[in-house]
């Protein structure tokens, strides 16, 4: 990952229905990592838009979900 890597908070319900969640700025495609409660996510999510994603299965209520993305 680029030394301008960046964690920020996955904007988005996290209610156990919602899949779909969206960064702060504009991440460099192919850079994104999802945190999900403490662990890094290589897979099961997919990028939607380099400002998106979707989780494969909806984060449930209370659970963390942060990005970890280089910037562009």
């Amino acid at each position: 990952m680029a030394s301008d890597a960046v964690i920020r908070a996955a904007i988005g319900d996290v209610d156990g229905a919602n899949r779909d969640y969206t960064t702060p700025e504009t991440y460099e495609a192919g850079t994104l990592r999802v945190i999900h409660n403490g662990l890094v996510r290589l897979e099961g999510f997919i990028e939607t838009s380099v400002t998106s994603f979707r989780m494969d299965v909806a984060p449930r209520t209370g659970d963390a979900l942060l990005a970890y993305y280089g910037r562009p």
